[in-house]
């Protein structure tokens, strides 16, 4: 059985979609420290200037905080995102 993950080995939930799935870089679940989820994104940003400073990390409370949020990023060409293409 395949198991989803990041480019560092850590599990993603396999309710996010899996169109959002390219788009994660790191998904990093700090909810046992008492923090959020913190997902870094490569093709999505917060904003869509497409500048070297697009935020790209994502966050939320719970897994569909965070599916939200990267829903309602915007496509991003930054060099960064480019490069990972």
């Amino acid at each position: 059985m395949h198991t989803r993950t990041d480019k560092d080995g850590q599990a993603i939930p396999k309710s996010v979609p899996a169109r959002l799935l390219k788009h994660i870089e790191f998904w990093d679940d700090e909810r046992f420290y008492g923090n959020g989820i913190l997902v870094t994104a490569v093709g999505l940003a917060h904003t869509d200037e497409n500048t070297d400073n697009a935020g790209h990390i994502f966050s939320g409370d719970n897994v569909r905080d965070v599916i939200n949020d990267l829903k309602n990023g915007s496509p991003c060409n930054c060099k960064v995102c480019v490069s990972h293409q």
